[in-house]
C-alpha cells in the first residue's frame, strides 16, 4: 500500500450532529473509483478487486471524510471510557470502507475493534442501498448473536460504538442496536463516514407520524410504529403516506403493512422460544425461563391474553395467520419475520389453518424466487437462513394440506 495517500478533490460540509460526515457531493464521492474499489466485490468488468486495491480505495474515502475534529467530537460521547468499536454487520462481505474507518477510529481514540459479521448473523439479505426508498419503512433488518454472553463481558466498563459507513435510513444500524440491547449490551453512539446518524425518532416527529396516519384514517398508533423504525424510516413513511394523496386502496396497504410490523414483534423470539398454555392463556416463553417476554402491541398482545380454547382467541390466531400469510403475498420485500412467524404457526397452530392460507402460502413461495431474482440474491444458497426456513414452512404446509384432506374425508364418511 502507498505511504502517501491523496484526497479525492470534492469539497465537504461538516455534519453539525458530529458522527458522520455530510458532503456536499454525496454522489460524487459514492461514484468515485475509490469508493467502488472498497465498497465492491467486482469492477464494472466482472473483474474481482484485489484486497491490497480494496484497502487502499477504503483508506483514501476514509481519509477524505474523517478528521481529527471529528474524532475529537466522537471522543466527547463516550464519557470517559475505552471504546470498543463494533464493526456494522455487512451485507455484501465486499465492504472495506467499515473496517477502515474502525482502524482509524482505534488509531485516533485507542480502545479496540470487533468484527460485527464474526459475531452476529444476519438474517436479511438486501442491502437496503438496493430497497427502493418508498419500500424502506417496511423491510426489516435482522440480527442475532453469536455468543452474546462473551461479546457482553468484552464490552463491560467501555463504551461501545457502532461503526458504519452509509446510514441510508438508519434501519440497519438501529436494527443492530437493538439487537445488542436486547442482549443487555448498551450503545454509547454510533460512527459513519455517510448520512444521517440520528437513529432513534424524536417526539416532534413521532408527533408527526401519528397526525399524518389519523388523517389518512390509518389505524396504528404512531408510537408504537416509531419504537420499531428508524428515524430515516419513519421520514420516508410520513412521505409515503402523504404522496397517496386519498387513494383509500393504498392507504389500507400502508395499515396492512403497518401492523405487519407490529405483529412481525412476535417473531423476534421465535426459534429459541416455544408456546406454551398457561392459566392465563398462550404465551411464549423464552428458553427454560419461567418468565414470558414482551411480543409486541395490537393483535399480538390480544392473541396471548387469550385462552386457546376460547373463541375469540382462536379468531385472532386466525387473523394473525391471514394477515401475515398477505404480508408474504405483497409486492414488497417480504420480512423474515414474516417468514418466521407464518413457519412458527404452520408448526404450532396447524389445526387452525385453511385451504386459503396453504394456498396462499404456496403462492408466496412461488414468487420467492422471482423476488430474489429482481434484487440478484438467492435464497437456495447454502448458507442462506431463509432457505432453511422454507423448507421447514413447505414440510409444514404440506402436513396442514394432508390433515385438511383427511378430514375432509372423514366428514364425507360421516
Amino acid at each position: 500500500m502507498d505511504a502517501e495517500i491523496k484526497p479525492l478533490e470534492i469539497p465537504l460540509t461538516l455534519n453539525e450532529k458530529g458522527v458522520s460526515g455530510k458532503p456536499t457531493a454525496y454522489d460524487a464521492i459514492m461514484s468515485s473509483p475509490e469508493w467502488k474499489a472498497a465498497k465492491n466485490k467486482y469492477d464494472e468488468t466482472g473483474k474481482e478487486y484485489e484486497s491490497v486495491e480494496k484497502e487502499r480505495g477504503a483508506d483514501v474515502v476514509v481519509a477524505h471524510l474523517w478528521n481529527a475534529d471529528k474524532s475529537a467530537e466522537l471522543a466527547k460521547r463516550l464519557n470517559g471510557l475505552p471504546p470498543l468499536f463494533i464493526i456494522m454487520p455487512s451485507t455484501s462481505g465486499a465492504n472495506a470502507l467499515v473496517p477502515a474507518l474502525a482502524r482509524r477510529l482505534v488509531n485516533d481514540l485507542g480502545g479496540s475493534e470487533i468484527d460485527g459479521t464474526a459475531i452476529a448473523n444476519r438474517l436479511h439479505s438486501i442491502p437496503m442501498k438496493d430497497v427502493p426508498r418508498e419500500e424502506r419503512p417496511f423491510v426489516a433488518r435482522e440480527y442475532v448473536l453469536e455468543n452474546p454472553d462473551v461479546l457482553r463481558q468484552n464490552a463491560k466498563g467501555k463504551a461501545v460504538v457502532i461503526v458504519e459507513d452509509v446510514f441510508s435510513s438508519g434501519a440497519s444500524a438501529k436494527a443492530f442496536c437493538d439487537t445488542l440491547a436486547e442482549a443487555k449490551i448498551q450503545v454509547t453512539t454510533v460512527a459513519g463516514l455517510l448520512g444521517d446518524s440520528r437513529l432513534s425518532v424524536e417526539p416532534q416527529l413521532v408527533s408527526k407520524l401519528q397526525k399524518t396516519l389519523q388523517r389518512a384514517e390509518i389505524p396504528v398508533k404512531g408510537k408504537e410504529i416509531a419504537k420499531i423504525l428508524s428515524r430515516g424510516q419513519v421520514e420516508t413513511l410520513i412521505d409515503d403516506v402523504n404522496q397517496v394523496q386519498g387513494d383509500r386502496n393504498e392507504y389500507a396497504k400502508i395499515a396492512r403493512d403497518l401492523r405487519g410490523i407490529l405483529d412481525s414483534r412476535l417473531a423476534r423470539h421465535l426459534g429459541q422460544d416455544k408456546w406454551r398454555n398457561t392459566e392465563k392463556g398462550v404465551e411464549f416463553a423464552a428458553g427454560n425461563d419461567d418468565s414470558s417476554v414482551p411480543v409486541g402491541a395490537g393483535i399480538s398482545i390480544e392473541l396471548c391474553s387469550q385462552p386457546r380454547g376460547e373463541t375469540r382467541g382462536e379468531n385472532e390466531v386466525s387473523e394473525l395467520i391471514t394477515r401475515t400469510v398477505d404480508a408474504l403475498a405483497s409486492e414488497r420485500v417480504p420480512h423474515f419475520r414474516d417468514w418466521q412467524m407464518v413457519v412458527k404457526l404452520a408448526e404450532e397452530r396447524p389445526d387452525e389453518w385453511t385451504d386459503e392460507h396453504c394456498q396462499s402460502v404456496r403462492r408466496s413461495l412461488g414468487k420467492l424466487d422471482e423476488l430474489e431474482h429482481k434484487h440478484g440474491l438467492d435464497h437456495n444458497s447454502d448458507d442462506s437462513s431463509l432457505k432453511k426456513l422454507t423448507e421447514r414452512l413447505d414440510q409444514a404446509i404440506t402436513k396442514i394440506e394432508v390433515n385438511l384432506e383427511v378430514s375432509r374425508g372423514a366428514d364425507w364418511g360421516r
